[in-house]
């Protein structure tokens, strides 16, 4: 009994250390002095380098007041900076939330602030009237918990001719190696170049493209705001050609262009657009799984005992719907074979 009351107390003491420190930890952007540099994209690419939880950042009030002069608003907040590239830089967040921000010119001693505001449906405002090559203070209030945040300027992928090329995964690669996008900042289509736009009449688009390494390859992309578009094109001596398009809806999000009859080493496209400021994913991965037919069935191990021992993954992301001599109903399916013991 001893021994356990030791152990108790001294698992209770290093909790209560760790609780500690934790309450004495906040980040080095909590104040102005320490703020963190941000890149500023230029194709729309949503990045990792701003990755923060409100935990970890000083819930006083600052020293520093809000646009309307009042401090209470001021907890929890953080600092960056970052030097304007062009007379306006858009602020992504994610997830899209809740939060506002505030921006400075000037120095961390003698600031002048710009600006205010908060998120609409959780898409912030971009930052405007920026001098170009002047550096600011972007301050974050009222944030997620856990967040990420990104500055993009105006993409330089908004047409077909200056399309961003996307690498190409594995057929086996997970679907979190897909990219994130933003058409924050982006145009209208002001001419019938790339391809007619009658169906892109206010959307705000953007340009990708690949080399195709294989005849058959899946386009992945992840839209979660309703009425988003997307579509894939062949390009043929200049002249655009669709081979598929989707509209995410409010219950259709997600959607596998499955490509097939492709060229190898030919060059395709894909536009995205909204008529509003929206995030997504984007990800190519080539040809299908070797198991996507039943005459090449993966063979699995059966296990001996309740542990299950031997156990396996199933991802059927660029699985097809089977042909003779298995046809089956079910879509996009894999095949497996194992030996009844």
């Amino acid at each position: 009994m001893k021994w356990k009351n030791i152990l108790s107390i001294t698992l209770l003491l290093l909790l209560l250390n760790t609780l500690n420190l934790r309450a004495q930890f906040v980040y080095p952007n909590d104040i102005c002095s320490g703020a963190m540099p941000l890149p500023i994209g230029n194709t729309g690419q949503l990045n990792d380098s701003a990755f923060q939880s409100n935990d970890y950042a000083n819930p006083a009030a600052s020293a520093i007041p809000d646009c309307a002069g009042n401090f209470n608003t001021t907890t929890f907040d953080m600092w960056y900076s970052f030097i304007a590239p062009d007379i306006s830089v858009a602020v992504v967040s994610e997830p899209a939330t809740s939060g506002s921000y505030q921006l400075f010119s000037g120095s961390c001693v003698g600031l002048t602030s710009m600006l205010c505001n908060s998120t609409t449906g959780g898409i912030f405002p971009p930052l405007t009237g920026l001098v170009p090559g002047q550096q600011y203070y972007l301050r974050t209030l009222n944030m997620p918990s856990a967040h990420k945040i990104s500055l993009l300027t105006k993409p330089v992928n908004d047409d077909c001719a200056s399309a961003m090329l996307l690498l190409v995964n594995a057929v086996n690669a997970p679907a979190y190696t897909a990219n994130r996008f933003s058409n924050a900042l982006a145009t209208v289509p002001v001419n019938n170049v790339c391809d007619a736009n009658q169906q892109w009449n206010n959307h705000k688009d953007v340009w990708y493209k690949w080399v195709a390494t294989s005849a058959a390859h899946t386009v992945y992309i992840m839209m979660p705001t309703s009425g988003t578009r997307v579509n894939v094109y062949r390009n043929e001596g200049g002249i655009f050609t669709g081979l598929a398009s989707f509209q995410s809806g409010p219950s259709t999000i997600l959607n596998n262009m499955q490509l097939s009859n492709l060229t190898i080493g030919d060059t395709y496209y894909i536009r995205v657009g909204a008529t509003a400021v929206v995030n997504f994913h984007i990800g190519i991965f080539q040809g299908t799984p070797a198991n996507d037919e039943c005459t090449n069935a993966d063979t699995v191990a059966v296990s001996t005992t309740f542990k299950c021992e031997n156990n396996f993954s199933v991802n059927r992301l660029r699985a097809t719907n089977s042909v003779s001599p298995c046809t089956n109903s079910a879509q996009r399916n894999l095949w497996y074979i194992f030996k009844a013991t």
